[in-house]
């Protein structure tokens, strides 16, 4: 049986109009940074990032040699690298912009922009997959600065985000969601992947009855991956590393659902997630 399919129609009543945050630990740094500033763990973000925070300036090339370079010669590590310090820079800078320092506030739009300009948000060796783990990722990770720096982030790149999120994640997930392989994969990818989607379109999208549309097809892909990616005893056959980064977006998700639908929708409250939880 189904453990949290919802249709629609139900999703349209459950909706509650926007207003409260979904992200209310990002919303209240935004308005206190001081009470995270000192904080252990934010020290420990700087210091873990004083390398790439002290050549910030540089923005990462994704040059089409070391894209090409992939996939003539599957010599994947120069593009991951250059690909991931770019990724890596452009959370620093979000994240001093954050906690108040907007010195970091023109590079943060240069590093948004430089991001939006890429051909694709996917790895060479797959690219002719069309949303990947990478896509959602980098879509996700966009939606949530320009709305959590919305009085910060400029109104023209706010607007080109959700135009590059449109095009590469939102307009082909709904066109044919069950054309991907991870939409009712057996696997990490689909809690992954249908996880951080249903977080974007919870940010991003204004229509209530576009967004419970979406909501429906994530949450029957997410059925998929509670009832398949795991055993009856909440273990995964992918291991531990896997169990945890297939939970990670899907636990972002119900939070920011439950959040949305005032307490109606808990996806966290489910037999079977207590059970994997409970593993």
């Amino acid at each position: 049986m189904p453990t949290i399919q919802y249709t629609r129609e139900q999703l349209m009543d459950a909706l509650a109009p926007p207003g409260d945050p979904l992200l209310p630990e990002l919303d209240d740094a935004v308005a206190h940074p001081q009470k995270y500033i000192d904080r252990k763990s934010t020290r420990l973000l700087f210091e873990q990032g004083a390398k790439q925070l002290a050549d910030i300036e540089n923005i990462p090339q994704l040059t089409y040699t070391l894209y090409r370079n992939v996939q003539r010669f599957t010599d994947r590590v120069p593009y991951q690298n250059a690909r991931q310090e770019r990724r890596t820079k452009t959370s620093l800078a979000a994240m001093k912009v954050i906690l108040g320092d907007d010195n970091y506030l023109n590079l943060l739009h240069d590093y948004v922009w430089a991001t939006c300009e890429e051909t694709n948000w996917m790895l060479p060796q797959v690219d002719h997959m069309g949303i990947e783990l990478r896509v959602p990722a980098t879509a996700l990770s966009l939606a949530e600065i320009i709305v959590a720096l919305s009085d910060k982030i400029e109104d023209k790149t706010q607007t080109r985000v959700r135009q590059e999120i449109e095009n590469r994640v939102f307009t082909p997930y709904l066109r044919h969601p069950n054309g991907y392989h991870w939409y009712k994969g057996a696997n990490n990818w689909n809690g992954v992947i249908n996880g951080s989607i249903g977080c974007s379109f919870l940010l991003l999208e204004k229509d209530t009855e576009r967004l419970a549309r979406a909501l429906e097809i994530v949450l029957t892909g997410l059925d998929a991956f509670l009832e398949t990616a795991f055993e009856p005893d909440g273990a995964s056959g992918e291991g531990t590393g896997y169990w945890m980064y297939g939970l990670s977006n899907f636990i972002c998700f119900s939070e920011m659902l439950r959040n949305r639908t005032r307490g109606a929708i808990d996806l966290l409250a489910t037999d079977r997630v207590k059970q994997i939880a409970h593993y």
